[in-house]
This record gives structure tokens, sequence and C-alpha cells, in this order.
């Protein structure tokens, strides 16, 4: 099953926008739309099934009209089918460890240093963040 770890998704009203989440086959993916609706989901999911119990880097990131990505651990999947210009602006509140206000997919892990940038980071930029905190939880 799905579990949210970071993101504005509330399924009511299609008010979806992007998310982390471990997704299907014990992977960790990132979501994104631009119309907010179920069936304009984009998505793509790391290439290796994540093990309970061990911490890991996870980055979403959104190239518009580009690319999306998941780089975990510093291991780089990209989709670049169909990627729309923008983003929607959902009115949703920004949620980590669930969706539709705490309500729905709980993530039973934990989430530390967690944050939202306004732009997209280079693949450089994510690497020197991966390599300047991995120590501190023994990635």
């Amino acid at each position: 099953t799905s579990q949210r770890i970071f993101g504005k998704w509330t399924a009511a009203g299609d008010q979806r926008s992007y998310s982390l989440l471990t997704g299907a086959a014990d992977r960790f993916t990132f979501q994104i739309t631009n119309l907010g609706t179920f069936a304009d989901i984009d998505q793509v999911a790391d290439t290796v099934d994540y093990d309970t119990g061990e911490w890991y880097f996870i980055v979403g990131r959104f190239d518009p009209s580009a690319a999306i990505y998941i780089d975990v651990n510093g291991r780089n999947t990209s989709t670049v089918a169909g990627i729309p210009a923008s983003i929607f602006n959902s009115t949703s509140g920004l949620e980590i460890g669930s969706r539709d206000g705490g309500t729905a997919e709980l993530y039973t892990g934990y989430v530390s240093c967690a944050f939202l940038c306004a732009t997209y980071l280079s693949d450089a930029i994510v690497s020197s963040l991966f390599q300047q905190t991995r120590a501190a939880f023994g990635v």
C-alpha cells in the first residue's frame, strides 16, 4: 500500500499537486499533476526496492516541460514523456506523513530535514546535499 511522505495531495475536490510516497513494489515514487486530477498524474519511481528500517535521502524534482526526477541515496531516475509546464496550484496544505488532511496513506517511518524549494535543483546541488548530510543518517 502507498504511504505519503511529503506533499500537497488531497483527492477531494481534485486538489492534487505533488507528492513523494512509497508506491508500488516497495519503491519510492514522485508524482505531479498539472490539473489536480487523478487521471492527469505523471510519476517516476526509483529502480530499486527500499528496505524498512533504513534511512534514505530522497528528492523529488520537477523540471518544467522537460522531466521529473526522483533521487534516492545519490541514484537518479527520471521520466521525460509528456511532462507539463507547470504543477497544479492546489489549495491543499503541505503535509508530511499523510495526505487528505492527515486521514489517508499515513507514513509509518520517520522524516527528517524535509524542505520544499520554489525552483528546480540541479544534479550537482542534489549530489552536494546528499554528500553533506549522509553521514548524519548513516547512509
